[in-house]
C-alpha cells in the first residue's frame, strides 16, 4: 500500500513540477514579450518623434515663405487696386495690343476661370465693372493644378511676360502682370 501511495505521490510531484515549469517558462516568455513590446514602442516613438521633428522644420519653412509672398500678394492687390480706369479703358480699346499686355491679359483671365480668352474675350471681361473687385478678392487657395501648369508652361516662362516688359507695355497691366505671379508664388507656398 505504502509503495502505491509513494508512486502516486511522486507522479503528482512530477506533474506539479512540470506545471511549475510551464508557468515558470510563461513567465519568462510573457518578459521577453514585454521587453521586445518596449522596444518597439521605443522605436516608434523615437520614429514619431523624429516626423514630428521634420513637420515642425516643413511648418516653420512654409511660415516663413509664405511672410515672405504674403505681402508681395497684398502689395500687387494694392497695385491693382489703385489702376485707373483711364489706363485699363487705354487697353480696352486696342485692336491689336502688344505681346505683354495680351499675354497678362489672358494670363488674368485663365487665373479667373475664364474659358475663352481671345483678345475680343479679353475687352469683355476687363469692361466688366467688377473686374478689378474680382481681381483683388480672389481666393489663392482656389486655383487649380491645371491653371498652374498652363501658366507656367505658357506665359511664366516668356520673356514678353517679364514685368518691365509688360509695365513699359501698358500701365494698367503692370500691377496686373505683378498680381499673376506673385499669386501664383503664394499659391505654390501653400500647395507645399
Amino acid at each position: 500500500g505504502l509503495q502505491h501511495a509513494l508512486a502516486s505521490k511522486k507522479e503528482e510531484l512530477k506533474g506539479k513540477d512540470a506545471l511549475a515549469n510551464e508557468k515558470l517558462q510563461q513567465m519568462v516568455e510573457d518578459q521577453n514579450e514585454a521587453e521586445r513590446k518596449k522596444t518597439d514602442a521605443d522605436k516608434v516613438s523615437r520614429e514619431l518623434a523624429r516626423q514630428n521633428a521634420a513637420i515642425a522644420t516643413r511648418r516653420e519653412e512654409v511660415e516663413r515663405e509664405l511672410a515672405e509672398a504674403e505681402p508681395a500678394l497684398l502689395a500687387a492687390q494694392g497695385a491693382v487696386k489703385s489702376i485707373k480706369k483711364a489706363h485699363l479703358d487705354e487697353v480696352r480699346v486696342l485692336v491689336r495690343p502688344p505681346n505683354p499686355v495680351r499675354l497678362t491679359l489672358e494670363a488674368v483671365l485663365i487665373l479667373l476661370g475664364e474659358e475663352k480668352r481671345e483678345w475680343n474675350d479679353v475687352r469683355k471681361v476687363i469692361r466688366r465693372d467688377d473686374f478689378i473687385a474680382t481681381v483683388v478678392h480672389f481666393d489663392p487657395e482656389s486655383i487649380t493644378a491645371k491653371q498652374v501648369k498652363d501658366l507656367t508652361d505658357n506665359y511664366l516662362c516668356l520673356d514678353e511676360f517679364d514685368n518691365d516688359a509688360v509695365q513699359r507695355a501698358s500701365t494698367a497691366c503692370g500691377p496686373l502682370n505683378k498680381w499673376v505671379v506673385s499669386l501664383l508664388h503664394y499659391s505654390a507656398i501653400l500647395r507645399r
